[in-house]
């Protein structure tokens, strides 16, 4: 046996235990929330109308999404993605792992991006060396220099981040931080290199209405077909009661938007539980999201740029004059639960398609 032939060989074997590993850990997962919402068993003729479509792809899936989603949202649909086989194929064979690490680093993002507002950075760390919001490169003092100069900024990691871990909102009273009366030495030390700091977004009034303390962000998947861009499912997060960071996962939550820019009537917890209004009681259908059609053409145009993603969700903030403030993109775990409980079968129109290209994938790794 040649060496190719092992390569295959050890590739076919390493994605086979890959594939094992995740299906165990989100079906575990799965079962668990069924259980714990003491969801009705799922119709066994639509069980079998399920698999029947997957089957005709040549693709064994297990319906607890399915189950679990049209549970909670009472949508009932052959064309959700399970978890598991979303994270163990479709992530990977529509989107290039390789291109990935270097390309979703927030200090890059100025650089990577044309034509879209970002938070005013006033310090970058990548990896151990100091810049500042102009990329020039900096030394230590500077760095801690610069942050001086203002009241109140974010900290937050640039790499290997996500579910708003380790973003920090701190104040400063000359060289003395608010979050547990940290230096500045002390704040670097800890955080150690590849992080970002930056002006906290001045958010649009209709956004900052829905929770004072957070910075309510819009999540929108976008997918880049054959030749063209298109929006699969959109919403916004709004942070709990005394938080800054919105995602679900800290108490927030989330309500869909309709091609229009309207607020959805019903939203959900972190419990996946319905709620009609925010924590501070103001319904969700009077609320409509600004400029939103034209932010929807501007994450078209953000997508064209690295076509070396298929599939992307994008954070995206909206300012006091209404643009569009890109915080970050991501290009795996990107949270398919959420939009689909919250906007139900996203991937419907072109689901043939990414599940052929996923098959393909699949056969030949």
């Amino acid at each position: 046996m040649n060496h190719i032939k092992i390569w295959r060989l050890f590739k076919k074997i390493k994605f086979y235990f890959f594939v094992k590993h995740i299906n165990h850990k989100y079906r575990k997962e799965i079962k668990n929330r069924i259980l714990k919402r003491k969801c009705k068993a799922l119709n066994k003729s639509y069980a079998k109308e399920i698999k029947d479509y997957y089957n005709s792809f040549g693709i064994k899936i297990k319906p607890y999404w399915h189950h679990y989603y049209s549970e909670i949202n009472g949508i009932f649909s052959n064309f959700y993605l399970p978890e598991d086989y979303f994270y163990s194929t479709i992530d990977l064979a529509l989107n290039k792992r390789e291109f990935g690490e270097s390309l979703m680093d927030k200090n890059f993002l100025d650089r990577l991006f044309k034509n879209i507002k970002f938070p005013t950075t006033v310090v970058k760390n990548i990896n151990g060396y100091f810049y500042n919001g102009k990329n020039e490169l900096i030394n230590y003092k500077t760095a801690i220099d610069l942050c001086k100069k203002h009241k109140k900024l974010i900290i937050k990691p640039s790499i290997h981040t996500g579910g708003g871990k380790k973003v920090l909102v701190f104040s400063i009273n000359k060289d003395i931080i608010d979050y547990n009366n940290l230096t500045f030495e002390q704040l670097f030390s800890l955080y150690n290199k590849d992080f970002i700091i930056q002006e906290i977004v001045d958010q649009h009034e209709i956004l900052k209405s829905l929770n004072i303390t957070s910075l309510n962000t819009l999540r929108v998947m976008s997918y880049f077909s054959t030749d063209n861009i298109f929006i699969l499912s959109s919403f916004i997060r709004i942070g709990g009661k005394r938080k800054f960071v919105d995602n679900m996962s800290s108490g927030g939550i989330a309500c869909g938007i309709g091609l229009n820019g309207n607020l959805k009537e019903i939203g959900y917890d972190q419990n996946q539980n319905q709620v009609n209004k925010t924590h501070d009681g103001i319904e969700f259908n009077n609320i409509t999201i600004p400029n939103y059609q034209f932010l929807m053409d501007k994450i078209k145009l953000l997508h064209i740029q690295v076509p070396y993603f298929k599939l992307i969700s994008w954070d995206i903030s909206i300012d006091k004059n209404s643009e569009p403030v890109l915080i970050e993109y991501n290009l795996w775990g990107q949270g398919l639960n959420p939009h689909q409980i919250i906007n139900g079968p996203i991937f419907e129109k072109y689901l043939p398609e990414i599940l052929k290209i996923s098959s393909n994938f699949k056969n030949g790794a």
